[in-house]
């Protein structure tokens, strides 16, 4: 998930993407959730952004040029393009796809009168963004470019597995949410690519994109949350607060999918599953 316009932490990690499944249980409305494991890894003395004070010796510190490599290896995408059949990022995302469709609390089919639903993320949850990550921009992230040259042309594949994985939620009798930090100006190409590659069971009704820039929030969404009337909250307050909102409509999240702990902290579904990352942080 990439959100235009909000501060961006790189993650540096120097082993093959860890973490591929995160499963939190939550109870129903007003559910108490345990966040404490949605938290990223990292071998860091000193925080990320300074606070603590601290020091660290500069050969504690992975080295980038390492670290791209080690993602590079990850993806099989030596030259900055994933390879789309085959690198231990498939290996793994196959493996949450089947302990997925094994899971009986999402299939076999559900009756769709229990208005349940199931929540999925844009970015590397359903569009994998990798060779625009690292060939188009170098892991120097660009809004520009990303917006110009492929959310608006409709570029990006779909993420390994996730196809399946979501029509088959979808074919259950599960409404299926979309739910993305990508802006309203964003909207219609980000449906249009979702469909292009093969999703069917995303609708404009229960696809829920970020205000324009500058914009208010719905009041409606958003209001006696940090989002309104600002616009000036984190990505957990956004997310939280649309689930809750999709919960008022009379739906129970009984799974939320993503790629960033983000995507998942704030509550408002019943399991919650964190798909590999290890090319951005977004706190």
């Amino acid at each position: 998930m990439r959100i235009p316009g909000t501060p961006r932490t790189r993650a540096a990690l120097v082993a093959t993407a860890s973490a591929a499944l995160v499963l939190s249980p939550a109870a129903a409305h007003a559910r108490a959730v345990d966040d404490t494991k949605l938290v990223p890894h990292s071998h860091f003395v000193m925080q990320a952004d300074g606070s603590s004070g601290n020091t660290a010796h500069g050969a504690t510190i992975p080295n980038i040029d390492i670290v791209k490599k080690t993602i590079r290896t990850y993806y099989n995408a030596p030259s900055g393009i994933a390879d789309k059949t085959q690198s231990p990022y498939i290996t793994e995302m196959k493996q949450i796809e089947a302990d997925t469709l094994a899971d009986a609390a999402l299939l076999p089919r559900v009756d769709p009168a229990d208005n349940k639903a199931v929540v999925f993320d844009a970015d590397d949850t359903t569009l994998w963004t990798y060779d625009m990550e690292d060939n188009a921009m170098h892991f120097n992230f660009d809004p520009v470019l990303q917006d110009t040259q492929w959310v608006q042309p409709q570029r990006f594949p779909a993420t390994p597995g996730m196809v399946s994985l979501v029509n088959a939620v979808g074919d259950a009798g599960c409404s299926v949410v979309g739910l993305t930090g990508r802006r309203d100006p964003q909207r219609a190409a980000t449906l249009g690519n979702l469909q292009k590659v093969g999703y069917e069971p995303f609708t404009d009704q229960l696809y829920f994109t970020k205000w324009a820039s500058g914009a208010t929030p719905s009041q409606a969404i958003y209001g006696g949350t940090p989002c309104y009337p600002t616009g000036n909250c984190t990505t957990i307050d956004y997310k939280s607060a649309t689930r809750a909102c999709v919960e008022r409509q009379g739906y129970r999240i009984i799974a939320n999918f993503g790629d960033q702990f983000s995507d998942l902290i704030g509550g408002h579904a019943d399991k919650t599953y964190k798909l590999p990352n290890p090319t951005y942080y977004l706190p």
